[in-house]
């Protein structure tokens, strides 16, 4: 949630843990350089949620998950296939957040899901 060799759009900057999606659409730019080993398709974000949140997520324009994270979760795991990554470019992984809201500790900032890593196989 703090790497350089990561770009956000729509996060809040990082905490002491983690960093909050901000509104109902947050992304995360970022490059992979061609390993020998075989990605597995799937990225897997350490993250919490603001109450239950529906999440829809693109990868380069594809949908690679749609489901529903519980207050209980601590990850999420968006499988995909490894043809849809970009190698040495700039990937995007686009999440459509419609339930994001403001919490009621008087926090004015619209949050769905708080991240702490980020990691592709």
């Amino acid at each position: 949630f703090r790497s350089n060799k990561l770009r956000f759009l729509g996060w809040g900057g990082a905490e002491d843990t983690h960093r909050w999606s901000m509104g109902k659409n947050s992304t995360i730019f970022f490059k992979l350089k061609e390993d020998k080993k075989p990605l597995t398709g799937q990225i897997v974000m350490g993250c919490g949620s603001l109450g239950k949140q529906r999440i829809i997520a693109k990868l380069n324009g594809t949908k690679i998950y749609e489901g529903t994270m519980e207050p209980s979760s601590n990850h999420l795991t968006m499988k995909f296939k490894p043809k849809l990554i970009k190698w040495g470019e700039e990937n995007k992984l686009e999440l459509d957040l419609p339930d994001a809201h403001m919490p009621t500790n008087g926090d004015v900032r619209v949050l769905a899901i708080s991240m702490n890593s980020f990691v592709v196989k």
